[in-house]
């Protein structure tokens, strides 16, 4: 275990430390029907991440001690030499290294470029000495190994390192040779897809398609539009390290008409937020989301499913489901507040209160439950639903729905707070968005430091958990329609760009 620990470390130290770079035909081996493709750009994030000048010293330095306790022999010492020299390893990180995965996740892999097919044997049979891997052998131009679950190989110009979701690495032997000798005609460079990829800004940069669902969970699809095929459900995901935050941008890449017509009949259900309720939470919640929906519109498109309509109209249900969904028309918000208390309250633009009847229509079946289960009056148009130990408080006041597990919070529902969500950096966003979600790391931070039952659930990890979260400030998804998304990862320290802040971290570690 700790000889693969630190064999990530070295391969981590190569990528960022690699200065070489040239043209290869590599990303042949792509395949064409590939489900996930992922582009590195390690040349632009050791450049952002300082990590070959003066400030990445101490942590080069300290993971090369490390490597004496997890390698021996002369497996130390080539990693001792790739790390004072990267390009010993024979392998280029400065141009793009890749990671695809395949249809239903049957096979992952990792591919870069060979720029010294001697040196990558070399390696390897440094890594073999350590156990690490097997007996090298040679096959249609390519030299392969096994590496625990996985299967490596590599020629003059490719390295793949490929594993299944079967953990069966000989088996992957035939496709990896294979795709090793695969031209530009049968592979994914020729797609429009990779064009996207290539051009697309960012260090790290995906696209991707819904066909990467295991085979397992793809049972679920069940009712599910027979137009719909998951390959054709694509995103283009990119990722940015900034000044004092990451930006992650999301772009739908859907071309299938049937598809576009969905999402447009979707998008029609919902609006650009109109951001009232920030006000109605503290400044320091945990979580926060918020939307704004016609509650009508959606019971009606969840009707057009022949499954999910013939649920909601069974008439054995007491409770009035379309009466609920048709009176929620404008914004809704969740928020929650810490660990520590666990506190919810919800928030939603109601158009009318009757849809509270049919709470009171429950009483004679919840009186059957021997007080198990109770329908409480607290006030007019106020309910308290008890299940066992368990409370949620619930009710309508002035166009206003509240339901809570804190009946302090119900009591105040509507309660705007002097230091809210509205005095927060990120509020400005909201209101461009048709969904909007904060995540408040700082908080998380101090709720496990003030909680001694999180502290001790952590135990050792609570320092990487720190050394993680203790430089975040804040986290930011939102959508400001269905083409596109956005998320920031935002960090205290707003002048420093994030790889370095991770560079300077790992000094601590």
């Amino acid at each position: 275990m700790r000889k693969g620990i630190w064999g990530f470390a070295l391969v981590a130290i190569m990528l960022l430390m690699a200065s070489c770079s040239s043209k290869s035909e590599y990303a042949n081996a792509i395949p064409k029907d590939a489900a996930m493709v992922m582009s590195f750009d390690f040349k632009t994030m050791a450049e952002k991440s300082g990590i070959n000048g003066k400030g990445g010293e101490k942590v080069v330095a300290k993971l090369t001690d490390a490597l004496k306790s997890g390698l021996e022999g002369e497996a130390y010492k080539t990693a001792e030499k790739i790390i004072k020299s990267p390009s010993e390893s024979g392998l280029s990180f400065t141009d793009k290294v890749y990671m695809f995965i395949t249809p239903h996740s049957n096979a992952f892999a990792l591919l870069a470029k060979v720029d010294d097919e001697g040196k990558v044997e070399d390696l390897l049979e440094a890594l073999k000495e350590e156990q690490i891997c097997t007996e090298l052998k040679s096959e249609s131009g390519c030299t392969w190994t096994q590496m625990g679950t996985a299967l490596c190989a590599f020629n003059k110009g490719t390295f793949l390192l490929m594993g299944s979701n079967k953990g069966d690495a000989l088996s992957l032997k035939g496709s990896s040779l294979s795709l090793m000798r695969q031209d530009a005609e049968n592979s994914y460079v020729k797609t429009t897809d990779f064009g996207k990829l290539a051009s697309s800004k960012g260090e790290i940069v995906t696209v991707m398609n819904m066909s990467f669902i295991p085979n397992d969970i793809m049972q679920m699809r069940m009712g599910m539009p027979a137009y719909l095929k998951l390959e054709d459900i694509k995103y283009l995901v990119s990722a940015t390290f900034e000044k004092g935050k990451i930006v992650v941008k999301m772009e739908t890449l859907i071309e299938n008409k049937d598809l576009i017509a969905m999402y447009e009949k979707l998008s029609a259900v919902s609006a650009l937020i109109k951001g009232a309720y920030l006000e109605y939470f503290p400044a320091n919640m945990l979580v926060w989301a918020g939307g704004n929906i016609d509650g009508k519109g959606i019971y009606d498109l969840l009707c057009e499913n022949p499954t999910i309509k013939q649920a909601l109209d069974n008439p054995m249900l007491p409770i009035d489901i379309e009466g609920i969904f048709s009176s929620i028309h404008g914004d809704v918000a969740v928020g929650y507040s810490s660990l520590s208390n666990n506190d919810l309250l919800i928030y939603a633009d109601v158009t009318n209160k009757d849809f509270l009847q049919s709470f009171e229509d429950l009483r004679p079946l919840l009186a059957m439950t021997g007080g198990q289960m109770q329908l409480n009056s607290t006030g007019k148009d106020q309910y308290e639903f008890r299940m066992y130990r368990q409370s949620i408080w619930f009710g309508v006041k002035d166009n206003l729905l509240y339901i809570s597990n804190n009946e302090r919070l119900a009591d105040e529902a509507g309660r705007r707070y002097g230091v809210s969500l509205q005095n927060t950096p990120w509020a400005g966003e909201v209101v461009k968005n048709r969904f909007f979600m904060a995540f408040n790391a700082a908080q998380l931070v101090k709720d496990v430091q003030e909680n001694p039952r999180l502290t001790r659930m952590l135990g050792s990890d609570a320092a990487v958990f720190n050394a993680i979260l203790g430089s975040c400030d804040y986290v930011d998804v939102m959508a400001p329609d269905w083409r596109s998304g956005r998320i920031n990862i935002v960090m205290k320290d707003k002048e420093v760009n994030v790889l370095q802040l991770i560079v300077h971290g790992l000094e601590n570690l």
